[in-house]
């Protein structure tokens, strides 16, 4: 996992993606088969917790704020590196 964590923030910094389903997507191509989709989204998640990433979020959540540690970015959120 730690493996998978620096090659996404390497990947995220040197390409400068914007939108986590297209970082995503190509992780899963060079790592086919290794790991699950759940996995580059825990990865995603520890990178925003540490502050390696930021996401623009698009829609603000209606729950608590609590589950912004929790979300995913999508389509709409961007990635700022």
């Amino acid at each position: 996992m730690q493996q998978l964590y620096q090659s996404i923030l390497q990947q995220g910094r040197s390409q400068r993606q914007r939108r986590w389903p297209d970082l995503r997507q190509q992780a899963l191509l060079t790592n086919f088969g290794q790991f699950t989709q759940h996995d580059f989204d825990s990865v995603i998640q520890k990178l925003l917790q540490s502050g390696e990433v930021r996401c623009e979020w698009r829609q603000k959540p209606i729950e608590n704020p609590q589950s912004e540690e929790q979300r995913i970015p999508g389509n709409e959120d961007i990635l700022l590196w």
